[in-house]
This record gives C-alpha cells, sequence and structure tokens, in this order.
C-alpha cells in the first residue's frame, strides 16, 4: 500500500505558495471542471494490499477568510475529483461520503474505479481460462472501462463462483495463477481504467525524510 498526506496552512501566504504550487485538485460536476486548490487544507492519499480500490480523503476550507472564499460549490456524492501532485494525476475517483464539521470545514471521501468491482456482484463460472480472460469479462459484465491487460498464460481448470464480487473472483484467479507459475499479478487504476499487470521488483526506492517528505510520525 501507499499512503500521502500534503497539509498546508493557509492562512499564511507563504505556504499557500510553497504548498498549493506543488497540488492541483479538481472537482467535476456533471459537464463542469472546477479548481478547488485553493480551498483545500489537507489531501490524504492511499490505498492497501487486498483492497479493492485506492482512496483519497480531502478536507475543505468552508468559510470566508484571508487569501480564500468559501467553496460555492458543495461536493457531493457521486461528484468526481481529480488529485495532481507536481504535474502528475495520482488519482481519480468519486465522492462516496462527506462529513461537515462545527470547525467551517467539509470532508469529502473518493474511492477510485475499482470501488465497482467490490460493490457488485455476479455468478461465475469459468473452465480453462486464464486470469487475463476473467479478469477481461469481469471488466466487461460491470461495464468498466479497461485498458492493458497482461497475459497470464496459466489456464485455470475451474473456477466456480456463485453470487460473489467481480473483485472476489478476480483474487481467486490471480491466488491460482500465483500457485501454479509463482508470478503474482494485480488490478491497477489508472484515471478511470482498470489494467491488469505483472508484479516486478521494485525499481523505485522510497527514500522519506523529516522536514522534506514527511510531516508527522509516531
Amino acid at each position: 500500500g501507499y499512503y500521502q498526506k500534503s497539509k498546508f496552512d493557509i492562512s499564511r501566504p507563504s505556504a499557500q505558495i510553497t504548498g498549493m504550487s506543488k497540488m492541483k485538485f479538481l472537482v467535476v460536476k456533471g459537464k463542469n471542471t472546477f479548481d478547488m486548490t485553493n480551498l483545500v487544507s489537507s489531501v490524504t492519499w492511499g490505498g492497501r494490499k487486498g483492497a479493492a480500490a485506492r482512496t483519497l480523503s480531502v478536507t475543505f476550507i468552508d468559510d470566508d477568510g484571508y487569501a480564500h472564499e468559501r467553496t460555492g460549490i458543495d461536493v457531493e456524492e457521486g461528484h468526481r475529483c481529480i488529485y495532481y501532485w507536481e504535474g502528475k494525476e495520482l488519482f481519480r475517483g468519486m465522492f462516496m461520503k462527506q462529513d461537515q464539521s462545527r470547525r467551517k470545514t467539509l470532508t469529502a471521501t473518493a474511492y477510485d474505479t475499482g470501488i465497482y468491482l467490490a460493490n457488485n456482484k455476479d455468478t461465475f463460472n469459468y473452465t480453462n481460462k486464464t486470469a487475463s480472460y476473467i479478469f477481461a469479462d469481469v471488466c466487461k459484465r460491470f461495464e468498466l472501462s479497461y485498458g492493458a491487460v497482461a497475459d497470464t498464460k496459466y489456464k485455470i481448470p475451474e473456477l466456480p463462483k456463485p453470487q460473489t464480487t467481480g473483485w472476489d473472483v478476480i483474487c481467486d484467479a490471480l491466488s491460482l495463477t500465483y500457485k501454479a507459475t509463482g508470478i503474482r499479478y494485480y488490478p491497477a487504476c489508472v484515471g478511470e481504467e482498470l489494467r491488469l499487470l505483472e508484479r516486478r521488483k521494485s525499481i523505485l526506492q522510497w527514500v522519506v525524510e523529516t522536514g522534506v517528505n514527511l510531516t508527522d510520525y509516531s
């Protein structure tokens, strides 16, 4: 899994310049897109192994104050959001929970496209099919956009799954493939598109450093 937290004190102009210049936060409401970067006080973006969807929790300032205005639009369930960090899109998803507080803030939680794999059920019954085929078939059944699909090659003799989620049947297919081949595959969401990728050795080393990219620890 991974976790990133960006938190800035917007009451100080210097914090807005150094922090917000790295981040961009868009809210999509129907055919209209709103840039709400200046109203964001914190963003928590993350996920974990075994979870169908990555999540993003954002807190908006919902009060008049220095260098910002009220949100001006309602952030509601069903609205979409796009989160950029240093020009790179890190998350795209749909708001499904929100909460307002006495502190005049609005906190909303969004999930990426993977949430539909966990929220939809069907009856599946596969014979001599690869995990690649099963992944694509699940996406088609639930009308989910998908792109690159790694060729898992191994044909699973039987995989009957009555009334279960798409996420469960994909996980079972990938587990059986790993047991037979020793190769791990995993679903990922890029933009609004689901992909099936082969897990390779990490080629990126993450360095966490106090005062640089670590805001707090315990």
